[in-house]
C-alpha cells in the first residue's frame, strides 16, 4: 500500500494510472506511459463493483479506492487513501483477522490472491458479503509490486447460497421423512402379509386346530342350530355338567335334563335375543343342574355363525363361575363380620377414651391432694423442718408434679388416633414462628424456620405437639455457648421431608431406636426435667398421618430429626 501521509492522485480524482506513474520509484518507460494512457480512457463510476490499488512492500494506506467503497463502508475515497487503520475497520470484526493475514501472506509472496469478507457500513450497520481479488500487472518493472483489487458485492448470492442450502435442508428432511413413512409402510405391509400367510396356514389345518382347541378350553362351548339343538359340543362338558357329548349332541339343550325348568326361559330369551339382534350377547348367568344333582352355576355367552347373510346357528359358552360365587359369599360374609368387628372396635376405643379420662381425673385428685398439703407443712411448719426436712418436702412436690405431668401425657398418648381431629389448611412457616414465640428459647440459642415451609392440611394441635416436642428436646439438651436450631423442608415426590437440626451434645448410635419408645430417657430426670414420652407424641403423630421419622447424629457436633408428611 502507498504510505507517506500524503493524499494520494486517486483520492484528488487522477486515475489509476497517474498514481503507478507518480508513485512508483524508478524511471518511466514508455509501458508506463502506455499504460497510464489506456488506463485514462476507464472511468471507475461505471464499473459494477469497487476497484482499488495497493502496493506490495510497503505499509500505509490504499494508494487509490473507488467511490462504490464509500457507499458500502461509508469510509470516503480520502479517508482510506489517508488512513493505514480506515480499511480494517471496514471490515467484520469476524472476517478482519483471516483478510488481514491473506494480504500478508500475498504481499510477502507476491502473488494474486482471492478472498471473501464481509464489511460493515460505519453509519447504518448494514453488512454486504464481498469477494476481493487483488491481481497484480504482467509488465512489473520496478522493486514494488502494485496490486489492483475488484471487490465485488456477492450479498444477494449469499442469500441465495443460503436459501438454498435452508432448501435444500428441508428437502433432505422432506426425503428422510417420506423415506421414514415408506419404511414404516413396508415393513405394516410385511407384518400384514406375514400374519395373512400364517392365518392362510392355520386355516389350512383348520379342523385338527379347531378339535384341539376345542377340546382344551377350560369352557363348555356348544354350537347350536337356530331351535336350540345341541349340533356340536367339546367334551368339557363332561367335567362341568357330568354328561358325555355323545349324550348331549343331536338332542335340545332344554331337554337334557342339565337346565331347570324355571331357567329354560330365561335361556330361550337368551338364543332368541342373539339371532334378532345379531350381536353378541354375555354375562347371563344360569343355574344348571349336574348329573349327579349339585347345582352348577355357569355364565352364559353367545355369538352367532352366519352364512350368505342368513343366521345358521349360535356358538354357546358356558362358564363355570361356580367357585367364584361362593368366594363371592364367603368374602360378603366376612365383610359383613368385618363391620362387626369394626363396630365393636369402635365401641372398645371410645370406652378407652373415657376409661383414660376417668383414670386421668381420679388420678390427679389426689396428686393435687398431696401438693396441697405438702403446701400446708410448708407454710405451718416450715421453720420447725430442717434442711434435709426441706429437702424432702420439696421432692415430694417435685414427684407429685411429675407424675401429674405423667397422666397427662398418657392422656394426650391414647388420644392420638381416637379422637375426631379439626383438620384445616395450616401454614407451617407461620405456626412455627409462634412455637418458637412461644418456648422462648435462651439468648444463646438461635432458631432459625426456613420460609419454604408447606401449608399442609392437617390438625393444628397435632403440628405444635410435633414441632413444640422436637424444639422442647433441642432447646434442653443444648450443651454449647453459642446453640443453634434450624428447621427446613424440602419435596420429594408425594412427600414433604422436614428436618429440625441443632448443634448440641448429640445422641449415640444404639439408641437411635430406644428414644422413640414411650417414658425411655438417656438422661436422670433429676439432671434434667423430662416425662419421656414427647418423641414418642411426635411417632404416633407423624405414623397416623401416613409419614415417618429417624433421626441422624453425631455426639459432640449435633442431632437431625427428619420426619415426612403426606402431600
Amino acid at each position: 500500500m502507498t504510505t507517506n501521509g500524503k493524499t494520494s492522485a486517486a483520492c484528488r480524482g487522477e486515475d489509476i494510472s497517474n498514481v503507478v506513474a507518480k508513485d512508483a520509484p524508478g524511471k518511466k518507460t514508455a509501458r508506463h506511459e502506455r499504460n497510464r494512457k489506456e488506463d485514462a480512457g476507464v472511468s471507475t463510476k461505471s464499473l459494477p463493483c469497487a476497484v482499488y490499488s495497493s502496493f506490495f512492500g510497503r505499509t500505509g494506506p490504499m494508494a487509490f479506492v473507488s467511490k462504490e467503497w464509500e457507499l458500502w463502508t461509508g469510509y470516503s475515497s480520502e479517508e482510506i487513501c489517508q488512513n493505514a487503520q480506515a480499511w480494517p475497520r471496514c471490515i467484520h470484526p469476524d472476517d478482519r483477522e483471516r483478510a488481514l493475514s491473506t494480504y500478508e501472506v500475498a504481499s510477502r509472496d507476491e502473488v494474486p490472491y482471492c478472498m471473501e469478507y464481509r464489511v460493515i457500513h460505519r453509519h447504518t450497520g448494514q453488512v454486504r458479503h464481498v469477494r476481493d481479488q487483488g491481481l497484480l500487472p504482467e509488465d512489473r518493472e520496478t522493486d514494488i509490486t502494485r496490486v489492483d483489487g475488484i471487490v465485488t458485492d456477492i450479498t444477494e448470492m449469499k442469500v441465495l447460497e443460503s436459501e438454498l442450502a435452508e432448501y435444500r435442508d428441508q428437502l433432505e428432511d422432506m426425503v428422510a421423512k417420506r423415506t421414514s413413512e415408506l419404511s414404516r409402510a413396508n415393513e405394516v405391509l410385511r407384518i400384514e402379509d406375514a400374519e395373512r400367510r400364517r392365518a392362510i396356514e392355520a386355516l389350512s389345518k383348520s379342523e385338527e386346530k379347531f378339535r384341539t382347541i376345542l377340546e382344551n378350553v377350560t369352557d363348555v362351548i356348544c354350537y347350536l342350530d337356530t331351535k336350540g339343538n345341541v349340533l356340536e359340543v367339546n367334551s368339557r362338558i363332561e367335567a362341568v355338567l357330568g354328561h358325555r357329548p355323545e349324550e348331549v349332541i343331536g338332542k335340545n339343550f332344554a331337554s337334557v335334563g342339565i337346565i331347570g325348568v324355571s331357567q329354560v326361559p330365561r335361556l330361550v330369551r337368551l338364543l332368541k335375543d342373539t339371532v334378532l339382534s345379531g350381536k353378541p350377547v354375555s354375562a347371563l348367568e344360569l343355574d344348571l343342574r349336574h348329573q349327579n344333582g349339585a347345582t352348577i352355576t355357569v355364565e352364559v355367552g353367545t355369538k352367532f355363525i352366519q352364512d350368505e347373510g342368513k343366521v345358521k346357528g349360535i356358538v354357546t359358552i358356558l362358564k363355570d363361575v361356580t367357585e367364584h360365587r361362593r368366594a363371592e359369599q364367603a368374602l360378603m360374609s366376612l365383610n359383613h363380620e368385618l363391620k362387626v368387628a369394626v363396630r365393636k372396635l369402635t365401641a372398645a376405643n371410645r370406652e378407652i377414651v373415657d376409661f383414660a379420662h376417668i383414670a386421668a381425673h381420679d388420678l390427679k385428685a389426689p396428686l393435687r391432694g398431696i401438693g396441697s398439703l405438702a403446701g400446708i407443712v410448708s407454710a405451718e411448719y416450715g421453720d420447725v423442718l430442717d434442711d434435709e426436712g426441706k429437702e424432702l418436702l420439696e421432692m415430694l412436690v417435685g414427684r407429685a408434679s411429675r407424675m401429674y405431668t405423667y397422666i397427662d401425657s398418657i392422656l394426650r398418648y391414647s388420644q392420638i388416633g381416637r379422637t375426631v381431629e379439626n383438620k384445616q389448611k395450616i401454614n407451617l412457616y407461620k405456626l412455627l414462628n409462634e412455637i418458637v414465640a412461644l418456648l422462648a428459647p435462651p439468648e444463646n440459642i438461635e432458631i432459625s424456620v426456613s420460609k419454604k415451609l408447606p401449608s399442609l392440611v392437617c390438625d393444628r394441635a397435632r403440628m405444635v405437639q410435633v414441632f413444640q416436642n422436637l424444639l422442647d428436646n433441642a432447646i434442653k439438651y443444648m450443651d454449647k455457648p453459642r446453640g443453634w436450631i434450624r428447621i427446613d423442608c424440602s419435596k420429594e415426590e408425594d412427600f414433604w421431608k422436614f428436618s429440625v437440626s441443632d448443634n448440641g451434645q448429640g445422641i449415640n448410635e444404639k439408641y437411635f431406636e430406644k428414644i422413640f419408645k414411650i417414658f425411655q430417657t438417656l438422661v436422670s430426670r433429676d439432671e434434667v426435667e423430662s416425662t419421656g414420652i414427647g418423641l414418642s407424641v411426635v411417632k404416633k403423630i407423624i405414623e397416623t398421618y401416613g409419614g415417618g421419622i429417624w433421626v441422624e447424629s453425631q455426639v459432640g457436633e449435633g442431632t437431625t430429626f427428619y420426619f415426612t408428611l403426606p402431600e
